[in-house]
């Protein structure tokens, strides 16, 4: 991620914290707030702060954005980063 913004001053990320499934012991996580996800939001909260980026995320489905905030109009490129985790991942609606 910081080879890509390092490249495009530009760039947003975004991310689903997947939960992790043991078939092997019969184990499935819960997809809301997985481990994954929380590790992340940390993470990306301690790297990245909000100087740099808008934080977004549903904690309900594991998912999190980083907007740039040098990009023009961050609240319409939030929604439409919502239709699109919407229309990829439509259990998450």
């Amino acid at each position: 991620m910081l080879e890509i913004y390092s490249k495009d001053k530009l760039a947003s990320f975004g991310f689903v914290g997947a939960n992790t499934i043991r078939r092997d012991i019969g184990f499935e996580e819960p997809k809301e707030q997985t481990k994954r996800f929380t590790v992340y939001k940390r993470v990306m909260y301690a790297l990245l702060g909000v100087q740099t980026f808008t934080h977004y995320y549903d904690a309900s489905n594991s998912t999190y954005l980083m907007l740039n905030n040098k990009s023009e109009s961050v609240d319409q490129k939030f929604e439409n980063a919502k239709k699109m985790f919407e229309e990829i991942f439509p259990i998450l609606s």
